[in-house]
């Protein structure tokens, strides 16, 4: 019997390689605000933290148990502050709580899971290089492409997050690994100018997002070695 995983933003970029490439190897369960309701697959808003906090008693009722979740999500606002000198504080705090509030929640119902169901468990999250190193804002001339300062805050609080929770998994000696993976650039049809700016400058080509679901494979295979650590996959950027 196939082993069971969940993937949290299933329908995104990131998740939906996840998907497709573990599904040989895993039995997969979905999350995403655009899935379709099925049988393992769930439709959620993660903004809302009851809704991440149902969904996970559900499969605390239901006994169901996942091997490893990964939480793949990036949450996007409509309205978001861009310009880093266009200071508006009511808007940056709106961009924070966006952020950081689904990343918060997933992390503690996901520890709350393992922990009430009695079992062994991994958390694997995305962040990024971006969250660990400020980006060469070179790679954004000519181009429609930015990096506004809350995404750089809120990985970098998504990496402090699992190492948080990791060590108080530890210290409370609880088997509950986490994991935070922090990719480079990743190819989602850029235009021609920033691939040749990234190239250019960071010294090696954008990632391919099969090259991430690979190294995914490899964390849950392996999950003393990364529990605790932020995981590079950069393609050998130099930043």
């Amino acid at each position: 019997m196939k082993k069971k995983l969940l993937i949290i933003g299933s329908e995104g970029l990131i998740g939906s390689d996840l998907c497709d490439y573990l599904s040989n190897k895993y039995e997969i369960f979905k999350i995403d605000i655009k899935a379709k309701n099925l049988k393992r697959s769930f439709r959620v808003n993660l903004n809302n933290p009851k809704n991440v906090k149902k969904i996970f008693d559900t499969f605390i009722k239901k006994k169901t148990y996942f091997h490893v979740i990964i939480n793949s999500i990036y949450p996007k606002r409509k309205i978001s502050n861009n310009k880093f000198l266009d200071f508006d504080i009511s808007n940056f705090e709106k961009d924070l709580k966006f952020h950081l509030i689904p990343f918060y929640s997933i992390l503690l119902n996901a520890y709350i899971y393992y922990n009430k169901i009695n079992k062994k468990g991994h958390v694997i999250s995305f962040g990024s290089i971006y969250g660990l190193k400020i980006p060469d804002f070179k790679i954004y001339e000519n181009t429609e492409i930015k990096s506004p300062i809350v995404y750089s805050s809120s990985k970098a609080a998504l990496s402090i997050m699992n190492k948080y929770f990791s060590k108080w998994s530890r210290y409370n000696k609880k088997d509950i690994k986490f994991t935070c993976v922090n990719p480079a650039g990743v190819k989602n049809n850029q235009s021609k100018t920033f691939q040749k700016n990234y190239l250019s400058i960071y010294k090696a080509k954008m990632l391919n997002k099969r090259t991430l679901s690979k190294k995914i494979y490899s964390i849950i295979n392996s999950p003393e070695k990364y529990d605790g650590k932020d995981v590079l996959v950069t393609n050998g950027i130099i930043l």
